[in-house]
């Protein structure tokens, strides 16, 4: 195996692409469109892109990719008041992640470690200003999240582990939507069913319309909704405003996007931005105007949208994004953490003081904890 660097995808060579074609089976935030849209429209001017690559010595064909940015602390990271500049590195990230891991081909269990090895080695030797290093939003039950800690141990870091956020997924087993609809529990059974006659009436009465737009066929119509449907929303903006259109745009190209659109008297009430990636889809972003909220048209765009899903796609799991909005059990059932992998070195000042960052950073949490155990904890009879 042999290690190799590039700061940019424009610069890998063609030989990657059938690497980048797994990968769009598999999630995605693991796609070279993902991250390309994700450097676009938010690195700052002196953020950089660094993609590391382990490849086979015979075929010369990628066995691992971790794609990364400098410096760490990106906006949303856990680290991001540290303000830590030279020497650091992130997984290639955002808000909008739910899930990160190093891309890698149909490896064993001890390719995969070897390809680690080979990874944390070669940064170790050519990038040897690197002190700290920041992998979040992985899963930790996964091989890779393991592999990778024992590797860069090995090279002399040390290893941080932490829970990041929640993740709201369900994997479907239903074979239609109406399946899907029963294997609720009954407050959400309610609920939809709620939603389900708002529709109907409302379609009925020629108050409301619903469309489901895919594909760069519909990319106007679909640009123009989300503008007028985000700018009237609740929603405070974005704090890359590129981003999502830019996402949009580039879903609509690789044939991914699924875009809901709920219409009130001929006007643009809500939306739901969804993508698929081979059998599974991620529900990116839903939105809707205020005036319009009587309606429940958000509610309506995210039951039609996994109808859609399920009886179109026949997509095999959805997933909901992370954190712990209350509003995601009703639509699914399971939650998973994501976490994350900081490595950092004590052979220099910077690495020291990182671990007394963290130091504190443990003490502080703790200390919350205890505060809160006290306030929750009832008196005695």
């Amino acid at each position: 195996m042999k290690f190799l660097s590039y700061t940019h995808f424009t610069e890998l060579p063609p030989r990657y692409d059938s690497f980048f074609e797994r990968q769009q089976q598999i999630s995605l935030y693991l796609t070279r469109y993902w991250f390309e849209n994700l450097i676009d429209t938010s690195f700052a001017t002196n953020d950089r892109c660094r993609i590391f690559v382990v490849e086979d010595d015979k075929s010369c064909q990628a066995l691992l990719m971790l794609v990364a940015r400098e410096p760490a602390c990106q906006n949303g990271s856990v680290y991001a008041e540290w303000n830590l500049k030279k020497g650091s590195l992130a997984s290639l990230t955002n808000f909008q992640s739910s899930y990160y891991a190093p891309l890698t081909a149909d490896l064993s269990e001890a390719d995969l470690a070897a390809a680690c090895r080979c990874l944390a080695h070669g940064i170790t030797v050519e990038f040897k200003s690197y002190y700290f290093i920041d992998l979040n939003l992985m899963d930790p039950q996964s091989q890779i999240y393991e592999s990778l800690a024992v590797a860069f141990e090995a090279e002399g870091f040390r290893t941080h582990r932490y829970f990041y956020k929640g993740n709201w997924f369900e994997n479907i087993n239903a074979l239609t939507f109406a399946d899907y609809l029963s294997s609720r529990n009954k407050s959400s059974q309610k609920a939809l069913k709620n939603f389900q006659r708002k529709l109907r009436k409302f379609t009925k009465e020629d108050h409301m319309s619903v469309t489901i737009m895919t594909g760069d066929d519909n990319l106007p119509k679909v640009l123009d909704a989300y503008r007028v449907i985000y700018d009237l929303s609740w929603k405070e903006p974005d704090f890359y405003p590129k981003f999502a259109e830019g996402l949009l745009v580039a879903c609509a190209q690789q044939k991914s996007l699924r875009f809901c659109l709920v219409s009130v008297d001929g006007k643009p009430a809500a939306l739901e931005f969804a993508v698929v990636c081979g059998s599974k889809a991620i529900m990116i972003r839903t939105a809707y105007v205020g005036d319009f909220q009587k309606f429940s048209v958000g509610s309506i765009a995210i039951l039609t949208m996994i109808e859609h899903l399920i009886n179109v796609d026949h997509v095999r799991s959805i997933d909901f994004g992370v954190d712990d909005d209350a509003y995601k059990e009703i639509w699914v059932q399971n939650r998973r953490e994501r976490w994350g992998l900081t490595f950092f070195r004590l052979d220099g000042l910077n690495g020291r003081l990182v671990m007394l960052k963290l130091g504190f950073r443990k003490l502080d949490h703790w200390l919350r904890n205890i505060v809160k155990s006290f306030v929750k904890r009832k008196p005695s009879p």
